[in-house]
Parts: structure tokens; C-alpha cells; sequence
């Protein structure tokens, strides 16, 4: 049964149209599909033209590489992929696409190789400049990498900056380089060692005409494994050496060869030659190992002449049996005169209480003398006596300074010094000890070594002897004090016979009268200070500062007036004579004269007096420690008038000031006026 028998003819005519009209737009589709894929291929080729005439058309080289690497993952070579004609103008090459670099770059391709692979590898873009040695030209290279992440291709841009004052620098600078590798080379060619370098290939690239010569050689380029498997070389034991062992190779692989010695038969002489070999690796700026640098010496002149040595040794071993027994004869008798020597140094000691020692610093162990014994109290070569069980004989208070003292001396800092001792009794004694430093080969102290004496009979004489030169000297200052006294109640004496005159109009006499009594006083007042005082060189000042005023005071004649006398003195401050006198002086006619002059018609007033000090460190040479001194500030100021504008302090007419400049300059210091309210005088000295 046929479907024209199942269905009616409209049926059968609807599935035909029906049939038809899918069949028509499929048409439609296909056509359209065509007309697309038509036109995607004509702007395809389009963008391919575009693409070629700008690849083309460009001034820059440009390359598409994909990169090649070795089994360690390390970059090998390249492929060219595509290059553009500029290229060709730029490089010089031509017909590169689908070559490799090894085939078409002879002096560049390593180097840009590794550079290259590091782009495929890391994507980070690089841009360097470098002479094309090929086409004799200065190109600058950018490479980027051309896809994703484990994309191998690289686009490189290639430009020609021949001609650039960048560039002309650049070839100055290789030019200077040039200059300085022929300075190299000919300082290398004028070593008499020979010298070897190689490169990774196992190649010899460098060789001094002494090498060359010595192998009768003409170039380098040199395989090193056939150039060591065609030569007769051993070991230092005769032993025939393999060709891994060459230094050269050994130093290829990291190791550092010393002193390595050989024996060869080099062609030059035909003859076998002690060799003695040193070999390095060569590394670039990444560490890696990019060649060996290897020097041989020629030894055998200096092995015949240890060979001559060798045989003057057995001549003379033969004799040394008699030798050694006439040498212990010999040492018998310096013994015995050792010993004697040792007991006469041993009887002079004790005559001068004086014994020596040394203490091992590694072992702690120590010798002393006989004498040393006695002077700490113990028994001569008394056993058990060790460096604590001294410690026990120092004085409490001075084995803190003692070890202080070594240590000082174990830096050069310390020779002599002197602390107290205690007897088994319970007597204090004083020992005097000198101190040296024994250094081994590394400048590492290993000993000291020293001396001991027994000082204290010469410290009882010298504090006697202190006692009474202390006793002559307060003598001395109370009888220059008495004297003093003596003159100012003759001048006081003086001042009152002229101020009785009745024809003496003015008072200048007798005020010249009262200020020279006041200077004596000032000096007597600094020797009855040091005569009443524990010291007798050195005196307190601030305390006698305020003495000084206190008297001062009481002495001058304020009529009808209130000053008030405001002191800020700092405590502690000691001076000797030769700079308390002048400075009390000055202190003197500073008062007077803030007295006498600063207020006229006035009935108050304010005088002050300040005193201080300041640490100063004074840089030394780089090899010294600081100074450190002490600068002082004396300070006089009143409130009063001031000092008139037309007196010149630095030259001053009255007797007073003059004074004053020249008490300071005694002092080597330094004095400022100051005239804002009132007057201040500022004083600077020491330091």
C-alpha cells in the first residue's frame, strides 16, 4: 500500500508544498552561510594585507621567534617564524624565515638567546641596546611575548640607532674598554706562567703567548679533553692522569683547584716538566659559571734545587748525632749556669723585695717567685696557691680595681699600679706591680708577665713627707695672711691721716686708699682660706666668693643707701692660686665699681653674682678618646645706670678696668659687656 492510497490529493499536495518551502529556506540559509564565510575571507585577506604591508612597510626589523629549550628546561635556540624586509636592510639577513638562530647569528645568538628565552618564560618585556658585530651596526632590541602564559613565540622589534650621540657614547666607552683589554692582553702576554681560559664547551678561547709557545700552539679554539688525551701526562706519583682530571675541566664544574701539581712532556721540549697548576670557575653576575681560568707554572728548576736541598740535609744528618751530644754538653753547662743565676736573681729579690711572676690567661695558672710568695704572706712555692686564693691577700676594697686594672692592661691602657694587701696577721701592706702583655702569632693576648714589690715603708716616708710640706704650707699662707693684714691696716691708717686734712676738697685719695686696701684684702682673704681649709693648693671658690663680699661689704662705706646683694654660686668649684687670685681681684673692682658708679642719687640698688661651670668634650684624633674639660662663666650685673656709651671698655683710662682686662687675659679668658639694663659683665674662662 502506497501513501497516495492513505491519503486524499490535498493531503498529499499540503506535504509536498510543505517539503518544498523547507526546502527553499534551507537553500536561503546555505546561500547566506556562503555569502558570510565568502566575506569573513575576503576581510580576512584584507586584514592579511594590511598586516603585510604594515609588516612591511615599517622602518623597524621585525621578527616572530618561538623559542627551544634543553632537557633542563634552559634556552637552547630558536625558530624564525617571520621577518619583515626591513629586517634585511637592518641585519644584513636574508631569506631567515623558518631558520634557526645558530644557523643565520654567529657572535650575537647566544646573548640573545638566553635574553629571549628569559621573555617566553617570565612574559616580562625587555629592551636593550647592543652592537650587531655582523652587520657592524647599533641596534636597539625590544622582545615581548606574543599569547598567554605558555605561549613560546616572542615578537622582537629590531632598531638601527647607528649614528645616535647615545650610541656614539656608548661606542667611546667600548672604545676605552678596547683600550684597557689590550692593556690586559698585553700584560697577560708578558706573564711568564702560562695562562688558559675556557669557555663551557670545553674549549681553550684564550691563551698567552706563553701558553702558546710552550705547546707550540699558533691559535686558540682548542678542545681541551683532545688536546689533554693527545699529551703524556702523570700525576705527582708517576701515575698516569685521566683526562677528567685536568684542573681546567675540574674548574668547569665549580671546583677550585690549588696548587695542583703535574708532570707533562710538552711538545716545546719534548722533555717531562713539573707543572704546578691553579684553576677557578669564571661566573657571570647570576653566579653562573661561564668559563675557567686556569695558570701553570713550570717547577721543575725549583723541585731540582729541593732535590740539591734534600741531599745537604743527609750530609748533614750525619753529623748531627755528634753535634746534638756536643750541643747537650753544652746545655749541661748553661743549665748549671741558669741555676746559679737563678739563685743569685733569687737572693737579690729578697735583698730588694722584689719578686716577678707570670699568669697563663688560657690555664689560669701562675708562677711566682720566692719573693713574690713572701710578699703576699705565704711560704716559698707554698702548694695550692692559684690565682683565687691571691685574690684572697688583695685588700676588699681594691680587687675591683685590680681586675679592672688587668683588663685595662690587656688593652695597652694599663702598666703600673698600686693596691694594699693584708698579711695572715691582719697588717696592711702596700705592693707596687708592673704589668705586661704577652701576645701570641694572632695578636691574642695568651700571658702576662710581671713584677711585684713590697712599697710600704717608701708609702709611710712619703705620706710623712706630705704631712709636713702640708704643715710648711698652711705656715706659709698664715704668715703671707698676717703680713697682708698688716699692709691693709697701714693703708686703712693712711685713708684716715688724708681724710682729716681739711684742704682735701675731694675724696680720690682716700678712695684710692680704700680700693687698694680692699685688693689686699682680697688676696689675704684666699691665703687665710687655704690656711684654715683642709687643702692647701686648691681652694673653694664659691665659699670664698661669699667671704670676699660679706667683707667687702662690711668694709665700703654705703652711707644712706640699701643695696641688695643677690649671689647664685654653684658649690663644688675649686681653683687654684694662680687663677683664684686674679679672679677674686676682678671680682673686686667689678663691685667697687657697680658701688661707686651705678647709682648715683639713688638709695636702692641691685647687685648679682652668678658662678657656674660646664663639661666641654674636645674631639681628638680618630685614634684618641674625647677630652673632656671644664669651662667656667663668672657673671657681675647691677641694675643701676650702666656703663656710658663713650667709655671704650677695651681701653679703658680708669685703673679699674684696666685691671680687669688684664686679670682675664692672665687667665686666658674672655670678657663681654653688656649695657641693655644696667651693667653685666660676663667672664669665660678655662677649657
Amino acid at each position: 500500500m502506497t501513501i497516495s492510497n492513505l491519503l486524499n490529493k490535498e493531503e498529499l499536495e499540503f506535504l509536498v508544498r510543505e517539503q518544498i518551502s523547507k526546502l527553499e529556506k534551507t537553500s536561503q540559509d546555505l546561500r547566506a552561510e556562503v555569502i558570510e564565510r565568502k566575506q569573513a575571507e575576503e576581510a580576512v585577506r584584507r586584514s592579511e594585507e594590511k598586516y603585510r604591508t604594515l609588516f612591511n612597510s615599517i622602518d623597524e626589523g621585525f621578527l616572530i621567534i618561538e623559542m627551544i629549550f634543553d632537557e633542563d628546561g634552559k634556552p637552547a635556540d630558536y625558530w624564525i617564524l617571520e621577518a619583515n624586509r626591513p629586517q634585511e636592510k637592518i641585519t644584513g639577513l636574508r631569506d631567515i624565515e623558518g631558520k634557526r638562530a645558530h644557523e643565520v647569528f654567529y657572535n650575537t645568538g647566544n646573548h640573545w638567546i638566553k635574553r629571549f628565552g628569559r621573555v617566553a618564560l617570565t612574559g616580562d618585556p625587555v629592551r636593550f641596546e647592543e652592537k650587531d658585530e655582523n652587520a657592524n651596526r647599533w641596534l636597539e632590541v625590544y622582545a615581548s611575548r606574543i599569547g598567554g602564559e605558555y605561549s613560546r613565540k616572542v615578537a622582537v622589534l629590531l632598531k638601527d640607532i647607528t649614528g645616535c650621540q647615545k650610541v656614539e657614547e656608548k661606542q667611546s666607552l667600548l672604545d676605552s674598554v678596547q683600550a684597557e683589554k689590550n692593556k690586559l692582553s698585553a700584560l697577560i702576554n708578558s706573564i711568564p706562567d702560562e695562562i688558559w681560559f675556557a669557555d663551557t664547551n670545553k674549549n681553550f678561547v684564550l691563551a698567552n703567548q706563553s701558553a702558546l709557545k710552550e705547546f707550540g700552539l699558533a691559535s686558540k679554539g682548542i678542545c681541551i679533553e683532545k688536546m689533554a688525551s693527545g699529551l703524556e701526562i702523570y700525576r705527582p706519583d708517576g701515575s698516569p692522569r685521566p683526562v677528567d682530571e685536568a684542573p681546567p675541566l675540574r674548574a668547569l664544574k665549580g671546583e677550585v683547584v690549588r696548587n695542583q701539581e703535574e708532570i707533562i712532556r710538552t711538545p716545546a721540549s719534548n722533555e717531562l716538566r713539573y707543572r704546578q697548576v691553579n684553576a677557578s670557575p669564571v661566573r657571570d653576575i647570576d653566579g653562573s659559571i661561564i668559563g675557567s681560568v686556569s695558570v701553570v707554572r713550570d717547577i721543575t728548576e725549583l723541585l731540582t734545587e729541593r732535590k740539591r736541598v734534600e741531599i745537604a740535609l743527609k750530609e748533614a744528618y750525619s753529623t748531627l748525632e755528634e753535634k746534638v751530644k756536643e750541643r747537650t754538653e753544652e746545655l749541661e753547662r748553661s743549665y748549671n749556669s741558669l741555676k746559679e743565676s737563678e739563685k743569685s736573681l733569687a737572693e737579690a729579690q729578697e735583698m730588694a723585695h722584689i719578686g716577678n711572676w707570670y699568669r697563663n690567661l688560657a690555664t689560669n695558672e701562675i708562677y711566682w717567685s720566692d719573693e713574690a710568695y713572701r710578699i703576699f704572706g705565704f711560704e716559698p712555692q707554698q702548694a695550692g696557691v692559684n690565682y683565687d686564693l691571691f685574690l684572697t691577700r688583695v685588700h676588699p676594697d681594691d680587687r675591683e680595681y685590680l681586675c679592672k686594672a688587668t683588663g685595662k692592661a690587656l688593652k695597652g691602657k694599663l702598666s703600673g699600679i698600686d693596691y694594699r694587701t693584708i698579711m695572715n696577721n691582719g697588717e696592711e701592706r702596700i705592693v707596687h706591680e708592673e704589668i705586661k702583655v704577652v701576645f701570641d702569632d694572632k695578636n691574642i693576648p695568651v700571658q702576662l708577665r710581671g713584677t711585684v714589690q713590697d712599697i710600704t715603708e717608701r708609702k709611710r716616708t712619703e705620706k710623712a713627707l706630705v704631712d709636713l710640706e702640708t704643715a710648711r704650707q698652711k705656715e706659709i699662707h698664715h704668715r703671707i695672711k698676717n703680713n697682708l693684714q698688716v699692709i691693709s691696716s697701714l693703708l686703712d691708717l693712711q685713708a684716715e691721716k688724708f681724710s682729716d686734712r681739711e684742704h682735701i676738697e675731694s675724696s680720690e685719695v682716700f678712695e684710692s686708699f680704700k680700693e687698694s686696701q680692699n685688693r689686699v684684702q682680697s688676696i689675704s682673704i684666699i691665703h687665710e682660706e687655704l690656711y684654715e681649709g683642709e687643702e692647701t693648693d686648691k681652694l673653694d671658690f664659691s665659699l670664698y666668693l661669699e667671704r670676699l663680699v660679706e667683707n667687702f661689704l662690711r668694709t665700703y662705706r654705703l652711707g644712706n643707701m640699701d643695696i641688695d646683694l643677690k649671689m647664685d654660686l654653684e658649690e663644688g668649684i675649686f681653683f687654684d692660686m694662680d687663677t683664684a687670685v686674679p679672679l677674686g681681684m676682678v671680682v673686686n673692682e667689678l663691685i667697687s665699681n657697680s658701688l661707686k658708679y651705678a647709682f648715683p642719687g639713688s638709695k636702692t640698688g641691685e647687685i648679682r653674682i652668678n658662678l657656674l661651670s660646664e663639661e666641654v668634650v674636645k674631639e681628638n684624633d680618630i685614634d684618641s678618646f674625647p677630652e673632656k674639660n671644664t669651662r667656667y662663666t663668672l657673671i657681675v650685673s647691677d641694675n643701676g645706670i650702666g656703663v656710658p656709651e663713650n667709655i671704650n671698655f677695651k681701653n679703658p683710662e680708669t685703673l679699674g678696668l684696666q685691671l680687669v682686662n688684664t686679670l682675664v687675659d692672665q687667665l686666658y679668658g674672655e670678657v663681654e659687656l653688656k649695657r641693655n639694663k644696667g651693667t653685666e659683665f660676663i667672664i669665660r674662662f678655662g677649657a
